[in-house]
């Protein structure tokens, strides 16, 4: 009964949560990515998981996961940007690089940036219609970047896994996640994280992607933010392609 109540809870945020932001500043953040070495993600890959637990347990431990660079999210009422390229230039920031969103609430739409070309070597990028995530709001609190911090998880329904390999998914996808766990922080009223995870009432200041035989695949953590007078959205660029 607790579950179902958190559940509603969760509903009842997605509900609330574009009214909050709607009346915040615009604001500008940079997150630092964390994964797991890949030489550790292609051994689990390529074996299907064959190992000892003992083994199994030293690779999902998540003290070994590597720092993979810096991304930079803005969110501008109801559209925002999610870039692995931090600059912003000429007060504008280029949705660019890999896992880069763009996503438009008005419009209900996502675009994410691909890694594939077009035969004239054009961009490809993916675009499929938004669909409200579902998140289960859970009592476990923490303080990160010294802001109290409530949890949520989110499961996903059809995760990648050695079965399904991961060049079937649009760029962008949360790949080898089973789970997403989202902390966010209630004081900062916005409805946007890193890598167009959203619809809780208030920043995600740290992302989990984690998946049953693997442990953590990636772990996107606040590093800072600011909240900008005046900044826009560039695109990403490229011919677009009907994603579903």
């Amino acid at each position: 009964m607790k579950q179902k109540n958190l559940k509603i809870v969760a509903v009842i945020a997605l509900n609330c949560v574009f009214a909050l932001s709607a009346e915040a500043k615009n604001i500008s953040v940079v997150y630092e990515k964390f994964s797991l070495p890949a030489e550790v993600v292609k051994y689990f890959s390529y074996e299907g998981g064959k190992t000892s637990d003992d083994m199994r347990e030293q690779f999902s431990n998540e003290d070994k996961m590597v720092s993979d660079g810096f991304y930079k999210m803005v969110l501008l009422g109801r559209e925002y940007a999610f870039s692995a390229d931090t600059t912003v230039q000429n007060g504008k920031l280029n949705v660019k690089g890999v896992d880069g969103v763009y996503i438009d609430l008005k419009k209900n739409i996502v675009l994410r940036t691909s890694t594939s070309k077009t035969e004239e070597g054009e961009n490809v990028i993916c675009e499929l219609p938004y669909k409200k995530k579902m998140w289960t709001i859970q009592k476990e609190k923490q303080t990160i970047a010294g802001q109290l911090c409530k949890k949520a998880v989110l499961k996903i329904d059809n995760p990648v896994t050695t079965t399904n390999p991961s060049n079937e998914l649009p760029s962008g996808s949360t790949q080898l996640a089973s789970e997403v766990i989202a902390w966010f922080c209630e004081d900062l009223p916005y409805y946007a994280g890193p890598k167009g995870f959203d619809g809780l009432p208030g920043l995600i200041m740290r992302l989990e992607t984690k998946t049953e035989w693997l442990g953590y695949t990636e772990r996107y953590e606040l590093k800072s933010y600011s909240f900008p007078d005046k900044i826009a959205i560039v695109q990403p660029q490229g011919e677009k392609v009907q994603c579903k």
